[in-house]
């Protein structure tokens, strides 16, 4: 549990900087 709730922040980062460069 702790392992996804560190991840789901970084995924989250990740994809912003995604769509961030996309744009």
């Amino acid at each position: 549990m702790d392992g996804n709730s560190l991840e789901s922040p970084r995924q989250r980062s990740q994809m912003e900087g995604l769509l961030d460069d996309t744009r």
